[in-house]
């Protein structure tokens, strides 16, 4: 969606819920206990350094990424100074991911996007050799790209409320892209837009054709994914995800389709990680454009030929607990069943015209996998002929906390691919 002047009832400042705020607080901390994410909140707590991180690149906000060559210059600066800059206009750029419009940095000047959800990119193009990009975020990591395939790239670590302003680009026309790599589930995070000398805009890019949809847990986030090993503190798990290099982004890609990633580490069908946060399952989250903001507009650009599930794991990775509401496990895969083709029947109803994968992993267990084939049959026996299972490769999950290592999702993303090449009437 380019950056376009919201309706009042958009902008409008949403009141602020204490207690409601201090009991999620508390739950996604619980939820932290369960995946693993001890110390997320403690990123300068050198006690949980990890030696596979070096400090230079750890605590520098502006991080060049190593596989690009340097071929411009990028520092930060004070984002007023954008705002007040009378010679600068703000890029009209194409938004793909669940956002809210909102007014840049509450002041005057320039139209931004909030966000929660993975895997959020905005892509311009523009004229000259600068161009400046304004944040309000202490929470996520970012990748910039300048002239995509061919040119260099920047990492930003949660730059807060500055802007990157980059200089020393060549003549002519260039292309930008910035695409959020980190998690973020329980904060939000504001990118206020992309501002260039007038006159030097471009028209945005428009959005491609093909369009795929993953839902997902953590390892549709891509949760640890560039780690070297499993074991992680908090910290290393922040620096180390890079969703952008998960399977989902992988496989689109290839197909040249753009794509949203719906995806919340520990969540589940009907019961998260460890039971925890009852009620508040992907379910329940899908529809809402941010965690605490329960609106169901979408963009109506947006209708994917290709709607991928990758949940279950959370619903029987760990024992049930006394006061959860399952007896045993024969009831939660009942309870998983009935759910699950409920949430499809949802998905289809919005999309009607989509074909729906359900990707299966063979290491997570017999009731898990039993259960999918459950789903597979009631939604094939209800008249459903768009669906299919996929049962993705056993992996090393060499990654953070026993997660999918980037070598597991590109086998993961070839598997999917192949069966994708079989099914060219999707397109």
């Amino acid at each position: 969606m380019p950056f376009a002047k919201p309706e009042k009832a958009e902008i409008s400042a949403k009141s602020e819920k204490i207690v409601a705020s201090s009991i999620k607080l508390i739950i996604t901390l619980s939820i932290v206990a369960i995946i693993g994410l001890i110390g997320w909140y403690k990123f300068d707590d050198g006690a949980n350094f990890d030696t596979q991180i070096s400090s230079e690149y750890e605590w520098h906000v502006l991080q060049p990424s190593p596989e690009f060559e340097k071929q411009f210059e990028a520092a930060l600066v004070d984002p007023h100074i954008v705002f007040g800059d009378k010679n600068l206009s703000q890029l009209d750029a194409m938004v793909i991911g669940r956002v809210t419009p909102i007014w840049a940095m509450e002041h005057t000047h320039g139209i931004g996007v909030r966000h929660q959800w993975p895997a959020v990119y905005a892509i311009a193009r523009f004229s000259g050799e600068k161009i400046s990009l304004v944040f309000d975020d202490s929470v996520n990591r970012y990748r910039i790209t300048i002239d995509e395939d061919v040119g260099s790239a920047l990492v930003v670590d949660r730059p807060g409320g500055k802007a990157v302003e980059i200089t020393g680009l060549g003549p002519g026309v260039h292309s930008i892209r910035l695409d959020k790599i980190s998690e973020s589930f329980d904060k939000t995070g504001d990118f206020l837009g992309f501002f260039v000398t007038l006159g030097n805009d471009m028209p945005p890019t428009r959005q491609k054709e093909r369009q795929i949809e993953f839902i997902g847990d953590s390892d549709t986030v891509g949760y640890g994914n560039v780690s070297s090993r499993r074991e992680c503190s908090g910290r290393d798990v922040h620096l180390l995800t890079d969703t952008q290099l998960a399977f989902g982004p992988l496989v689109a890609r290839h197909f040249q389709a753009d794509y949203q990633i719906m995806a919340v580490s520990g969540s589940g069908v009907v019961r998260n990680a460890g039971g925890v946060d009852p009620g508040n399952t992907m379910v329940d989250r899908y529809n809402r454009l941010l965690e605490e903001d329960e609106t169901t507009e979408l963009a109506e650009s947006w209708s994917p030929q290709v709607v991928a599930f990758a949940l279950g794991s959370n619903d029987f990775s760990t024992p049930l607990g006394a006061e959860e509401a399952w007896p045993d496990q024969e009831a939660l895969s009942i309870d998983f069943v009935a759910r699950y083709v409920q949430f499809a029947n949802r998905v289809r109803l919005r999309y009607p015209g989509a074909l729906i994968i359900f990707f299966v992993f063979e290491g997570y267990g017999s009731e898990y996998l039993d259960a999918h084939q459950q789903v597979l049959n009631v939604l094939r026996a209800n008249g459903d002929e768009k669906v299919a299972m996929v049962n993705l490769p056993k992996i090393e999950k060499l990654g953070c906390h026993w997660h999918p290592s980037q070598k597991d999702h590109h086998l993961m993303a070839d598997k999917i691919i192949q069966f994708m090449q079989m099914q060219p009437a999707v397109w």
